[in-house]
């Protein structure tokens, strides 16, 4: 696995991996707005030559959020959004990040479980939040410093 920095001219990869990876994926010029805006950090991750995994984040001086976070559905189960979860919380710590937020839809018990074996923690739920009326739980992640 090798993970690196993404960058606008990986919208489309981007894109493709997200409309297979999430219920309501974000369109390609979305991930581009997003990945050229400055304060976005994002990532992919790659297995055998293939992009299998992505993580977009935004910063904004002492604060995160995750924007999306995905991995092929092929590629699942092998540590890929750990390792991401983990590239981003090295970067946040080595940049002064205090607080790190993200909403995961309440029914998604998998990636509760990721976050939460990360140090994300439950503060809070915003009801009908998806477009199907699904519920989030608002999450917060703090440096364990």
């Amino acid at each position: 696995m090798n993970i690196r920095l993404a960058d606008d001219d990986d919208a489309a990869t981007i894109a493709d991996l997200e409309a297979v990876a999430a219920d309501a994926p974000w369109s390609e010029t979305a991930i581009r707005d997003a990945l050229e805006l400055a304060t976005t950090v994002a990532w992919l991750a790659e297995v055998d030559g293939r992009q299998a995994a992505y993580l977009l984040t935004s910063q904004v001086d002492d604060e995160a959020e995750v924007l999306i976070l995905g991995t092929h559905p092929y590629e699942r189960r092998q540590g890929l959004a750990h390792a991401l979860l983990s590239h981003a919380a090295a970067h946040w710590d080595a940049s002064g990040v205090h607080r790190a937020f993200l909403e995961v839809r309440e029914d998604n018990t998998p990636a509760l479980r990721l976050y939460e074996q990360h140090g994300w923690t439950r503060t809070g739920l915003r009801r009908g939040y998806y477009r199907d009326g699904c519920d989030a739980f608002l999450l917060a992640w703090e440096p364990t410093c």
